[in-house]
This record gives C-alpha cells, structure tokens and sequence, in this order.
C-alpha cells in the first residue's frame, strides 16, 4: 500500500521536538514489570557476505517466523524502521492498524538509518494473546553524538503471528506515558499535538525564566 508517511528522523525524542505534519513521534519509557526467560535481540543490519550456490539455500525468514513470538516481532519491526522499509511495517502491523492505515492513506513510518541500532529487550505478557516489549535505539542526534531512547511497544497474537498495535513513549521527565496507537492514527493525530502545544509552552516558558533578572527569578 501506498500512501503518506509520519516520517521521523534521528531518534525517537528528538523527533518529537520537530513537529507534527508528516511525522509521529517517540520517547523513552520503561515497563512496570518483566519476564526473565529471554535475551535480548540485538540489530544486525549487515548480514554476512555470501557467495557462490551456498547462499541460495539460505533463505530469508518468512514472515511467521519472524513473528513467532513478541521479541521477534518487535526486532523484525525496527529493523524495517531502520531500512525505511514501508512494505514491511504494515506487514507486521495489526489488522486492525492496516486497515487504519488503509483508509486513511498514512502510517507510522519513520525514515530509515544507515546509522541507527537498535536492542530488544524483555517481554512483560498482558495475557495469552498480548504482550509489551521494551526496546533501546540509538542513533545520532542532532549534534551528531549517540543517542539512546527507550520505547515499550504493544504487540498482540494474531493468527499469523504476532503483531505491532502501538507504541509508549515518555515525553517528559516524571510525566505519564503518552500512548500512540497505530490502530486509531486520529486519536494518536491529537494526542501529539496536544504534546506539541505542551512543548512549545514548556520551551516559552524556559525561555520567559531565562530573560527575566536574576533578582525576579
């Protein structure tokens, strides 16, 4: 499917500091309670060189293999983030989000890094057919230095496997999580610019305490 990206650049916080229009945005957040019981899945964005016929055995995984369970599906997500590679994020959407998508001709999309990596972390399971996923990436910033934000993505089984449905970022230190949800982009339209105008009144107000004399403050 075709249709209009919410790019983001750079990592998640930084991304939000841009704007709306064609972007959604993320953060860094960090869930409740975990699981032991799994590592963590690292990117891998250069796969090893291969030549000669031993490579044509060596098929790619298929789409329910790289669902077959939360981690997976969080790992195969970002790194289709990574390529910008928009096929493959509605693929690992929910049904739910691609018909979302389908009818409004947008998606979560961000641009793709040749710089950025990412780390899959520890899955807290809601129940049977529901799971949230930590997860760590990094990329340069808008000074060119290393940046980590963390993310808690939302994933539910579906019967081809499992599935992204929406994401948790932390905008602001000490705030609530504020909850992007791929299955209702008007709701998640609103929700980021109310973060919007709460940025740009936190950044007025800084800015207000910095001009005013020392004696005021």
């Amino acid at each position: 499917m075709s249709g209009m990206r919410w790019c983001v650049t750079h990592g998640w916080s930084v991304a939000l500091l841009v704007g709306l229009g064609l972007l959604v945005a993320g953060g860094c957040g960090k869930s409740s309670s975990t699981t032991d019981g799994t590592n963590p899945v690292a990117a891998s964005p250069t796969p090893p060189s291969q030549t000669g016929p031993a490579s044509e055995k060596q098929a790619e995984p298929t789409l329910e293999e790289i669902t077959s369970d939360p981690q997976k599906c969080v790992a195969a997500f970002l790194e289709a983030i990574r390529q910008g590679d928009d096929e493959r994020i509605l693929q690992l959407y929910t049904e739910k989000a691609r018909a979302e998508a389908a009818t409004l001709g947008e998606h979560f999309a961000p641009k793709g890094s040749d710089t950025a990596r990412y780390e899959v972390g520890k899955v807290e399971y809601l129940d049977e057919r529901s799971a949230r996923v930590v997860a760590v990436w990094t990329d340069l910033n808008e000074n060119g230095q290393y940046q980590s934000d963390e993310a808690l993505w939302m994933v539910r089984k579906e019967p081809k496997g499992w599935r992204v449905a929406a994401m948790a970022v932390k905008v602001f230190d000490g705030d609530e999580y504020l909850f992007l949800d791929f299955e209702d982009l008007n709701r998640t339209r609103a929700m980021l610019e109310e973060f919007r105008q709460e940025q740009l009144r936190r950044l007025a107000e800084t800015a207000s305490r910095a001009s005013e004399p020392p004696q005021q403050r």
